[in-house]
């Protein structure tokens, strides 16, 4: 018995992957992230031991670089009122335990995603605040960013001078 001619396989295309990515990852981060956030926001009237807070300080910059990660899925979807939400609920949360940088990297989040967002004195505001949060010669990145947010935003609201 002779086979006829083999028809080929089809091939996955990932033209579309992130129908099939994003929902996964949003699912793991939800799993990964929340116990973390909740032992970040333990009852504060209970005085902490010093390991304790250690810990703490450990998870809060874990929860706040995946709560990043979300925001940037969330911004990329065109979905900026949520990212910022979620900026915002994370600086609100987590403040005490982060550093400095980390502070100052939530604002340029929220000052980018409200720039986005059409609210341009917000946004001139949250990097204002990164900048006179820090040491810019220490941390030049974080600094450069706000500075770089804020160039963006003068520019286009045809501030020119302010803007270079």
């Amino acid at each position: 018995m002779t086979a006829g001619p083999e028809t080929p396989k089809k091939r996955k295309t990932w033209r579309n992957w992130h129908h099939f990515v994003r929902p996964r990852l949003e699912t793991t981060m939800k799993v990964l992230v929340l116990p973390l956030l909740v032992s970040c926001s333990k009852n504060d009237s209970v005085t902490p031991d010093d390991a304790d807070t250690e810990d703490r300080r450990k998870n809060a910059a874990l929860v706040c670089e995946t709560h990043g990660l979300l925001a940037d899925t969330w911004a990329a979807r065109g979905n900026y009122s949520r990212a910022l939400s979620l900026v915002a609920k994370t600086k609100e949360s987590l403040n005490p335990y982060l550093s400095l940088p980390a502070q100052a990297r939530l604002l340029n989040e929220s000052g980018w995603l409200q720039y986005r967002l059409g609210e341009y004195d917000r946004a001139v505001e949250s990097c204002k605040l990164s900048l006179n949060a820090l040491n810019a010669n220490e941390h030049a990145l974080v600094a450069a960013q706000a500075l770089n947010i804020m160039g963006v935003i003068n520019f286009n609201t045809s501030r020119y001078d302010e803007a270079i």
